[in-house]
Parts: structure tokens; C-alpha cells; sequence
């Protein structure tokens, strides 16, 4: 079980990964695994819009996403601690019912050292949210909301990822900035093309979109003013969705 972090209240996802071995060692799958989020120490799970998914990302190695989003907001506030459990799977034959494998935390653990109170939290957080909220006219594999959805492996030419701003949000001098950047997560840092209101991500290659790992990760566009000191904004916010490179076919 690991202890994956203590999030702020307005977090969408979070992910961990987990293995399953043999008692000898090796990697095994895992089988009809079924994950459920507890709060506290209480027995009944919450009942999510989106319960966590896991993607095997290798024989015996998980990727798991646990979305934010229960049925009841009231179900998952924040200063509660919560459990991701493995509520129904077999290992190697052996069921592994009941198996925590991981905790996190809904701002269980901050404590804020200059004397900022919740509301000005609020004030702020009501400002900072409207970053990168205009409306955007985009191009697959990029959908409507904004998420970004591309095959690990495969090759984008620059014409395939594109963001146009139809909300009229973006900098007015956005054509004068030093550079975009696609930023990833701490995944990667992809670079950007700005023309006549649309934003494209350079071409990747297929070595390139290889070397970033399976999974879903936030991402946000970013323009840079270089200066004393450097001008920074952010231009939108999305999912980034790499899914794990097809297997090879074999005669």
C-alpha cells in the first residue's frame, strides 16, 4: 500500500500504479479486478460516477485512475482521509479481496503558514479558475472538452493537434510571445505554433510519442514573454490520454 498524496478539493484525477507477482516473484495478471474508494475507516464505498479504472500497462503492472467525481458531491469532502481497495480479484488463483493499495488525502494535511483564510482562498480561486475557460474549437484527437487523446508509438503531423480560440480569451499579443508550450504533466514539454487564432502542436514523431508513458495526465498550454522578469500565461487546461502502444502482430 503507498500513500499517493494530500489533494486539493478541486482535483479531477489522480493515478498510482501496482504490481501483482507470483509468491515466486513473477509478474502475473491480475484478474477480473474490481477497485472501490472507502473514506475514513468506514465500510460501505462511495458511490462514484466513475469508479477507478486500471489499464495493464505489462504483465503484472497496473496503471490506476481514480476520478474525483461521486454521485453525492457530499461524499468525498475535504479533511478525510480515503482508501482505494481491490474488492474483488484473483492473483495467481488466490483471491485478493480486500487489498488496500493505496491512500490518499482530500486537504487532510495543509496547513497554510501566511494567515490566508478559506474565503480568500475562494476570492482567489474564483479568478484563477477562469484561466484558459474560452470556448475552443479544436481538431482530433483533441475533443471539444479539451482532452487530448493519442496512441503511444504513433506518428501526429502538426495539422492533427490544434486549439482554436473561439471565446476570443487568448492574448491579444499572443502572436508576439516567445514561445508555446504544451506542457504535460512531468511527462513532457511540447512545443507550439500560433497563427490567425489557432495553436498547433508541432509534429510528433513516433520516437517521441514512444518515450511518454501510458496514462492520463493534465496538461495546459502556455505562452512566454521573455523579459525582466519573463511574462507568463496560461492559455487552456485539458486532459492528456496516452494509450499504451499497440502489440506487435506476429505471424
Amino acid at each position: 500500500m503507498v500513500y499517493i498524496g494530500d489533494f486539493k478539493a478541486d482535483t479531477d484525477t489522480v493515478y498510482f500504479q501496482f504490481n501483482t507477482r507470483k509468491s515466486t516473484g513473477e509478474p502475473v495478471e491480475l484478474l477480473n479486478g474490481v477497485f472501490d474508494v472507502f473514506r475514513d475507516g468506514e465500510t460501505t464505498p462511495i458511490t462514484m460516477y466513475s469508479v477507478p479504472m486500471h489499464t495493464e500497462i505489462s504483465t503484472g503492472q497496473y496503471a490506476v485512475e481514480v476520478y474525483f467525481s461521486p454521485i453525492d458531491p457530499a461524499a468525498m469532502p475535504a479533511g478525510a482521509d480515503y482508501s482505494v481497495v481491490l474488492t474483488r480479484g484473483t492473483v495467481d488463483g488466490i483471491d485478493v479481496s480486500g487489498t488496500v493499495l493505496a491512500q490518499f488525502s482530500i486537504e487532510n494535511r495543509y496547513t497554510a503558514t501566511d494567515g490566508t483564510t478559506a474565503a480568500q482562498l475562494a476570492a482567489i480561486r474564483a479568478k484563477t479558475d477562469l484561466i484558459g475557460t474560452g470556448t475552443l474549437t479544436v481538431v482530433s484527437p483533441v475533443t471539444a472538452a479539451g482532452e487530448i487523446n493519442i496512441i503511444q508509438g504513433d506518428t501526429y503531423s502538426a495539422s492533427e493537434v490544434s486549439w482554436t480560440d473561439t471565446g476570443a480569451t487568448w492574448p491579444a499579443d499572443l502572436d508576439t510571445a516567445d514561445s508555446i508550450i504544451c506542457c504535460i504533466a512531468d511527462e513532457a514539454e511540447l512545443a507550439c505554433t500560433y497563427a490567425a487564432g489557432t495553436i498547433t502542436l508541432d509534429a510528433l514523431s513516433c520516437i517521441e510519442t514512444a518515450s511518454i508513458a501510458a496514462g492520463r495526465y493534465p496538461y495546459w498550454l502556455e505562452a512566454q514573454w521573455h523579459g525582466d522578469p519573463d511574462t507568463i500565461k496560461t492559455l487552456a487546461r485539458g486532459t492528456f490520454t496516452v494509450t499504451h502502444e499497440r502489440p506487435e502482430v506476429t505471424a
